[in-house]
């Protein structure tokens, strides 16, 4: 069924195990043959202490298996509140990074394009902005603005070129 030594010990809730393995460079995210985590399992059979651990870890609670369903919905089905609230915590966490990062890029390119920085690629070289080309319009010194889309949240970012 392709589960790792971490999925098992999720799975029959052995948290130190999980956390031994963790700590030995397992990888908390990779999933079996129906592309469920170790996360996924330890919420599947309601093992609080396993899945504590694993988004103590690093788990990520946004994957899902072959059926569509994450953490949370196992969660749900295992009726165990505790449980429920852990992961939708998780969820809201990892969320609220992520928005966080978006925000800050934004807010870190907004400055650059009022500086005029882009014009070396001084800031987009370092935060990874992705240049694909969407529409073209020049400036008042004949730059091209490149507007992009990154694919993530849908988050719309410009950048400028010589």
């Amino acid at each position: 069924d392709g589960r790792t030594p971490l999925m098992i010990a999720a799975q029959r809730n052995h948290p130190t195990v999980c956390s031994l393995l963790l700590d030995r460079e397992a990888q908390v995210d990779l999933s079996d043959r129906d592309k469920k985590t170790a996360l996924i399992l330890a919420c599947e059979k309601g093992n609080i202490q396993a899945a504590e651990t694993l988004i103590t870890k690093g788990a990520d609670p946004q994957l899902k298996d072959n059926k569509f369903c994450d953490a949370l919905s196992y969660a749900s089905r295992a009726r165990d509140e505790a449980l429920k609230k852990l992961i939708q915590s998780a969820l809201d966490r990892r969320k609220n990074a992520q928005l966080s990062r978006i925000q800050d890029d934004q807010t870190a390119l907004g400055v650059c394009a009022t500086r005029a920085y882009l014009e070396t690629d001084s800031c987009t070289g370092d935060m990874g902005v992705q240049k694909e080309t969407l529409g073209r319009h020049r400036d008042a010194q004949g730059h091209t603005q490149r507007h992009g889309y990154t694919g993530e949240i849908g988050v719309h970012r410009a950048h400028l070129e010589a």
